[in-house]
Formats: C-alpha cells, structure tokens, sequence
C-alpha cells in the first residue's frame, strides 16, 4: 500500500446533539475534534446510521438505505482505497454498510476510535468476529484506560499502535457550575432501563437519598416512587442534564446487585470509562465509583471522589469525609472540568495518532 501524508474521517453528522442520547454525544464530540484537527478531509458527503431508522418499519428501513443518495454514499466509499481514515466504532450503520466499512478497512490504513468493544457487555455480539475487525486496524484509539487495552491484547487484538485514554471530552459551551456542599444526596443518570441494580435498593441496610435522571422502564418506575429515598426528575439532553443534576457526588454503578457489580454490563464497567465519568465531573460533581472498576485508580489518583465495595457502603464512607476533604475534591474536578469541556484530549489523541502514523 501506497504512503500518503493526507489525513481523512468519515464524518458523522447526522447526529443532533439535543438528542437525549447519550451515545449520539459522544460520536458528535470525536466528531468535533476530527473535524476540528483534519478540516474538510472527510470521505462523505452524507452518512448512514442504524440509529436514524430505529423503531421504523422494515419498509422504511428498505427505502432509507436504498435511496439513490445512500445508493451512492455506498458506491463511492467501496471504491476508496490507500487513505488514511479515521473511523468511530462501533460502526451502527446497518450490515450493508458496516460490510463496505470492514471492506475500506481492507484497502486503506485506518485508525479506530473506539467507543465501545460490545462482545464484552453483549451476548449478540460475537468476540472472535469483533477482535477480527480490530486487528484490520493499523492503530485503535481506546476512549478507555489501560484495562481494556490489556483485555484486547489478552484476547487476541495485535495492532501495532494502541492509544488509550484515563478519560475523554464532554465538550459543551463553558457554564457556572452548581455550588455543591457535602451531603448524602447522590445523583444517577443514565439508561435506567438498563440499570437493573435500581430494582435492589430497597434492600439496603443502609439507604441514602438518590435523585435519578433517564429513560424508565415504566414498572421501575412505579416500583421506586414507592421508594421514599429515591426520587425521579426526568429525562434530560446531555447538555441539559449538566445544571439539572442535583446531590454531592454523582454514582458510577452497574449490574444487576447493590453489593457488586457483575452481570454483562457490571463486568463491563471493569474495563470500561462510562459516559456518565466526565458528564459528571463537567456539571462540578464528584465521583463515587466501585472499588475495581475501569475508572477507580484514575479517580484515586487524582481525588476526584470516592471508590466503595458495595453500595450498603455509601451513608459511611460519605460521612467520614469531611467539608474541607469535599471541596479539595470539588477543587480537583473542577480543575479537570476546564480541559473536558474544549476537546482537548481527544485532539490530541487525534495529533499523536497523525504523528505515528508519519
């Protein structure tokens, strides 16, 4: 394959940003920086995604993907070759055009940047499929830490260049934070359908105050208004859920149990960085977080919050901080706040990855 010194991404615009999704966020904020780093170098004119005709009939799906405009967006990207690109993944773009996507792969040096490795938190997804599709990368760039670039080594991934991230951007137009004081009320947001933990928590010996922010399944919903520490204050955008989050710190937690995480998605937060990771520390909040999860030696590091065992564990180790120990916490979050709200890192994840490839 031929050296070329020009740089180019498949650009993601189809994505609202006001979409209370927190997915099409953070596509949209790599996309930012890709656009804001490489300019117009992109290989689309349009995009496709799987996310645009979710919920649509299978008619509709069939008129989406075979429009005369998505016909040639399909066209002109299988005859791309000896590029370098930079593509989000997972691609979410339907089998057609994931097919094509793996396909450029082939012909063109590409780096990854990778958002999610599914295989580990879902079932549908084949493993041996995923690491085959990693490795026909010439770099990834992990928007997660050094454990899940060791489960990818240890699992078969051999790309040559793997660039990992302690955290990534949330990149909004800068804001007054909330002043926030020491208490025990905890915010979480999220999928809430997904958190099925949520269905544990009146069985904790020792309960605190939880504001919950997200889409419900509805018979959660109705079981945890019954729940007179918990209370629900809606479903917000990602830039709106930012002045709307209320509490002292903000809660990383997943799975199905109070007194670890496990199931697919609490194994997952082992490796993973959670979106909610820098939405709180962006809105001012400090963490609290499992013990051995993705994020705990980060969050240690740089005392940004605080790592239990067991959510029984939150009413105590909340109150042996004390207010002075709080806002050197605050300090720190907010000093990190500054660089996540500009792109920053992700930039410049972007320019290391150019720079190794020359």
């Amino acid at each position: 394959m031929k050296r070329r010194n020009d740089f180019f991404y498949f650009k993601e615009d189809f994505l609202n940003n006001s979409e209370n999704f927190a997915a099409a966020k953070g596509i949209h904020d790599v996309d930012y920086c890709l656009e804001r780093t490489l300019k117009d170098k992109y290989i689309n004119k349009e995009s496709v995604s799987s996310i645009e005709v979710e919920g649509k009939s299978k008619l509709d799906k069939v008129f989406y993907y075979f429009s005369m405009h998505k016909l040639r967006l399909l066209y002109s990207l299988s005859r791309i070759h000896d590029k370098n690109i930079f593509l989000q993944y997972p691609f979410y773009k339907g089998k057609i055009l994931d097919h094509i996507m793996k396909n450029m792969m082939k012909k063109n040096q590409v780096f990854l940047i990778v958002h999610d490795v599914d295989s580990i938190r879902m079932e549908s997804v084949n493993e041996k499929e995923e690491i085959d599709i990693l490795n026909l990368a010439h770099g990834l760039i992990l928007m997660q830490g050094k454990n899940m670039k060791n489960w990818l080594i240890n699992h078969g991934v051999q790309v040559k260049h793997i660039l990992t991230m302690d955290i990534y951007d949330y990149i909004v137009p800068d804001f007054i934070p909330s002043e926030r004081h020491l208490t025990n009320e905890i915010a979480f947001a999220g999928n809430l359908r997904k958190s099925s933990f949520l269905d544990q928590l009146n069985k904790l010996k020792k309960p605190f105050k939880l504001n919950l922010y997200g889409p419900f399944y509805e018979d959660r919903q109705k079981a945890l208004v019954l729940n007179q520490n918990v209370r629900y204050w809606g479903n917000y955008s990602p830039i709106e859920l930012l002045t709307e989050l209320k509490g002292s710190f903000g809660l990383i937690w997943d799975g199905n149990s109070i007194d670890t995480e496990n199931g697919k998605y609490g194994k997952y937060n082992r490796y993973n960085i959670p979106f909610k990771f820098p939405m709180y520390i962006v809105s001012g909040m400090p963490i609290i977080c499992w013990k051995d999860s993705g994020i705990a030696d980060f969050v240690r590091k740089h005392n940004l919050g605080l790592c239990i065992n067991s959510l029984n564990d939150i009413n105590e180790v909340v109150s042996a901080v004390t207010p002075e120990q709080y806002q050197r916490m605050r300090i720190r979050v907010l000093d990190l706040r500054k660089k996540l709200m500009t792109g920053e890192l992700m930039a410049n994840a972007i320019q290391e990855a150019i720079d190794l490839w020359k």
